[in-house]
């Protein structure tokens, strides 16, 4: 006869809730820890099902306010971050970037972009609802309002700042 050892072990599961998810396994844990290390606060952000991410306050990715970081310059955010909507506006300004993929398909608000290095207009919002700062960009692009317009759908009495202003 076999000798066998009930083992009980607890673990909780949400009901309705990817196991993954319970464990702290997976994309979503590998999505989580990617934003804390970045410096981003849990409490302004949530993973959907998708594994897109809503921001739901008002987001600011500066790196560069007199010296001070509030998160880490990156050039381009990981294939894994795919941000869906800003739910109250957006500031990428000075932090690096040179690929907008990933960035917010939705930014319900003002977005700034100002001072990177863009190179292209892949992964730019497909929407916003606010005004648009994009000037200063030390990349090789030099996006024009009508750049934008013809990819972004953008209020008619919105503001985008470009250098084709200054």
């Amino acid at each position: 006869m076999y000798n066998m050892k009930l083992i009980k072990e607890s673990i909780e599961f949400k009901r309705g809730e990817d196991p993954k998810k319970s464990l702290e396994v997976g994309l979503y844990s590998k999505i989580k820890k990617w934003m804390n290390e970045m410096g981003v606060e849990e409490e302004s952000y949530i993973i959907n099902s998708d594994f897109t991410i809503n921001l739901i306050k008002y987001f600011s990715w500066l790196i560069d306010l007199g010296g001070a970081s509030l998160n880490k310059p990156i050039e381009k955010f990981p294939e894994f971050i795919k941000f869906n909507i800003a739910h109250k506006g957006a500031d990428f300004s000075r932090s690096g970037f040179f690929y907008l993929n990933g960035f917010p398909k939705i930014i319900k608000g003002d977005f700034y972009l100002d001072g990177n290095n863009i190179i292209s207009l892949d992964g730019f919002p497909e929407e916003v609802e606010g005004n648009i700062f994009f000037h200063n960009n030390k990349g090789n692009l030099k996006p024009t309002e009508e750049m934008i317009r013809a990819i972004c759908k953008i209020p008619a009495d919105s503001w985008i700042i470009t250098d084709e202003l200054n």
